[in-house]
């Protein structure tokens, strides 16, 4: 897996092109932000929070596929949940390597002025007695106050404000009738009932509604 949940994670604010990422990169030329200048949009109380899908790799293709699928029908859901409970969430779905991943996460964050990273990914267990998949989702907030200067970039570390994981028995009878749509809105309301986003709108529907 490859998925960014780490607190010793430090995220590189490089604007360069060549990632992974389903948004179109910014030229390499483009110049990389301030400190000053990332740290004021993380600052602001309606900066995004950035819901992030991918960061997992299966060697079979077929499986690949299948989970790709079922993890965006999750990631849908949540991102369709949040913005109804008056979140601003931004959604992008990134596959590559560790350190493409990182990379368009950091270029995502900082063309898109988001706060934290909302991230949901998919595992399987075959260690068990029965066979089990699920999702780990995770919210990672970018303290400001962790910004330091390197050459071309501007790095921030990343701390954990939530994290659980959702199990299931890799059954046929599982996979017929389990909702993936309501797994992923069950992640966006225990989120929501966290407290750990802070970017709702005035005007949004009561907390657990």
């Amino acid at each position: 897996m490859r998925r960014l949940a780490s607190r010793s994670l430090l995220l590189a604010a490089v604007l360069s092109g060549g990632c992974a990422s389903t948004r179109p990169q910014p030229p390499a030329s483009a110049k990389a932000p301030t400190a000053a200048e990332v740290s004021a949009y993380i600052n602001a109380p309606d900066a995004c929070a950035l819901i992030l899908g991918g960061g997992f790799s299966f060697e079979n293709p077929q499986a690949m596929e299948g989970w790709l699928k079922v993890s965006g029908v999750v990631l849908d859901a949540a991102h369709l949940e949040l913005t109804r409970l008056g979140y601003r969430v931004e959604k992008a779905v990134i596959l590559g390597s560790s350190e493409e991943r990182l990379k368009a996460v950091a270029i995502e964050l900082v063309n898109r002025h988001c706060s934290r990273i909302i991230e949901i990914t998919p595992f399987v267990k075959s260690d068990a007695p029965v066979k089990q998949f699920g999702f780990q989702a995770s919210v990672l907030a970018i303290p400001s106050s962790t910004a330091s200067k390197v050459p071309g970039a501007t790095t921030f570390k990343t701390v954990g404000e939530f994290s659980k994981t959702y199990t299931y028995d890799l059954t046929s009878e599982v996979m017929q009738n389990l909702s993936m749509g309501e797994v992923g809105r069950t992640i966006a309301r225990d989120i929501d009932q966290s407290g750990v986003v802070t970017n709702r709108r005035a005007e949004a529907p009561p907390k657990g509604s």
